[in-house]
């Protein structure tokens, strides 16, 4: 296995060590002339500009690092998260994901093949003959109660802004509906991704 590279980006942790280390150097340099320098006041506002420089290098440099998004990117709220699964016998899946903790009576009817489980935070759907492939599902304007929430990003604004920076979709949602509707798109490894609205557009 090769070596794990740490640099101050991927660890602000020793970076801020760093600083703590840099701060007390600096004091140490100084030394037993902090006492002096500080009574002369010119030589306090030189010492007081050196420190606020090296502090403030300091802390662009931890912005810059740290600072992964272009700006001028929106975040994105796709809504509550869940995986629905392909699976063969919606029985003995429910029965598998129940020994693991999660609880069902949260959507669906299993005798219509269908079910959606919940542990805690995690939400998974099992859905028996009705897809292929495993995907990653979003719900805008649903909390993981599917609670309306009453500020989200409607499907037709993310289908834009997918759409502006370049990636193609699989199916779209009607730009000149407003009510329910959903759009498709698959991932660079063919993994699908879902965004199903079940509610009306949010009031502006």
């Amino acid at each position: 296995m090769p070596p794990r590279l740490t640099t101050w980006a991927t660890r602000p942790d020793i970076w801020n060590v760093g600083k703590k280390q840099a701060t007390r150097g600096t004091q140490f340099l100084i030394g037993n002339r902090m006492q002096s320098n500080l009574e002369n006041p010119m030589k306090r506002n030189v010492l007081s500009l050196i420190l606020c420089f090296l502090g403030g290098a300091a802390s662009m440099y931890v912005v810059k690092a740290g600072d992964g998004d272009k700006k001028g990117d929106a975040q994105l709220r796709l809504g509550n998260f869940s995986i629905s699964l392909n699976v063969k016998d919606i029985a003995a899946s429910r029965a598998f994901y129940e020994k693991l903790g999660f609880v069902a009576g949260h959507g669906g009817d299993q005798a219509k093949k269908w079910l959606v489980l919940q542990n805690e935070t995690a939400t998974i759907g099992l859905f028996q003959g009705m897809f292929e492939k495993n995907s990653l599902t979003f719900n805008p304007g649903w909390d993981r109660s599917k609670q309306t929430l009453q500020d989200f990003d409607d499907v037709r604004e993310i289908q834009r802004m997918l759409v502006s920076k370049g990636l193609t979709l699989t199916a779209k949602a009607d730009e000149s509906s407003t009510g329910p509707a959903y759009l498709s798109l698959l991932d660079p490894d063919g993994n699908p991704i879902l965004i199903d609205q079940h509610v009306p557009a949010p009031k502006k």
